[in-house]
């Protein structure tokens, strides 16, 4: 399996494919690779005063939340070389964001949601539950938001004209991370919680199942009918997806570091793994749970 030795310790905590390219937030602030099928090689970067969390990608523009509550937009249309396009003073961290056409929204932690415009670059929207929460996922689909809040759950908001009303909340098993939405189904990655599955076809989420797994559930990915979760410390699960919406654990993978965030693209996984550098997994495996590279962050001693 080959390796990519970094320069200096760089910790991945969010990864973002696109095309032949992987964009992933570290303490550092941002890494791009260039990407070949399960082999990786670092090329660039850009440092970020905070701890870099997210990023989105929307044409040749990057949205990078760090922990001073800026986000900087770069334009990646040479990926080697970001460069700074805009830096704006939220006074928000993002831990998620999501992009629809002229809109991003953002998911920020102990603020609440944002609604940025970005071709102006300027918020137009915004909203925070009257209860304290902190939101770490979000999932658009179609006119609702489904969020995955530390303290709230899931709640659901839906979007008109950049104004947002909450619809209802549900308790999860555990603190909420990530939620992904699929064939009227939610899936809410709950911590050490497992997996909580809802049916959303009606106006009220109902609860189906909760699947507890071993670690920390923070992430989630679909690939055809399957569920990938990061775990922290027990690296990846592969959920099989039932007919009813309910899951069930196929296999598991114990990354060498944290597994935090995933994308799925050109029939890989990459896991930004923390401490564990890149894992690439080889999707054409499934059911198993297949690395077969790593872009590995050099330790200092």
């Amino acid at each position: 399996m080959p390796e990519v030795e970094l320069e200096k310790p760089h910790y991945y905590y969010d990864v973002l494919v696109h095309k032949d390219y992987l964009y992933a937030t570290s303490p550092w602030g941002l890494d791009v690779f260039s990407v070949n099928g399960e082999k990786l090689s670092r090329i660039g970067g850009f440092e970020t005063p905070g701890e870099a969390q997210t990023l989105a990608l929307s044409r040749d523009r990057l949205y990078l939340s760090d922990t001073t509550g800026r986000l900087f937009v770069l334009n990646v249309s040479t990926p080697s070389l970001p460069r700074l396009i805009a830096e704006l003073e939220l006074n928000k961290t993002a831990q998620k964001i999501v992009i629809s056409g002229n809109r991003a929204y953002l998911a920020c932690v102990s603020s609440g949601l944002v609604i940025l415009d970005i071709q102006k670059l300027k918020e137009v929207g915004f909203y925070k539950p009257k209860k304290y929460s902190y939101p770490k996922g979000i999932f658009l689909q179609g006119e609702r938001l489904y969020i995955a809040d530390f303290t709230l759950g899931m709640y659901v908001v839906e979007v008109r004209n950049d104004s947002l009303t909450l619809l209802t909340s549900q308790s999860t098993s555990s603190v909420a991370h990530d939620v992904l939405v699929s064939n009227g189904y939610a899936y809410v990655a709950s911590s050490d919680g497992g997996v909580d599955v809802f049916k959303i076809s009606g106006k009220v989420p109902v609860w189906v199942q909760n699947l507890p797994l071993p670690g920390f559930a923070l992430r989630l990915e679909r690939y055809r009918d399957y569920l990938l979760v990061t775990l922290a410390n027990e690296g990846v699960a592969l959920l099989e997806i039932q007919r009813d919406g309910r899951l069930k654990l196929i296999e598991q993978y114990d990354t060498p570091g944290n597994a935090y965030g995933i994308a799925l693209a050109n029939g890989y996984a990459y896991v930004a793994d923390y401490d564990g550098g890149i894992v690439v997994l080889d999707l054409s495996q499934l059911p198993e749970l297949a690395p077969v590279a790593f872009a590995m962050p050099e330790v200092s001693q």
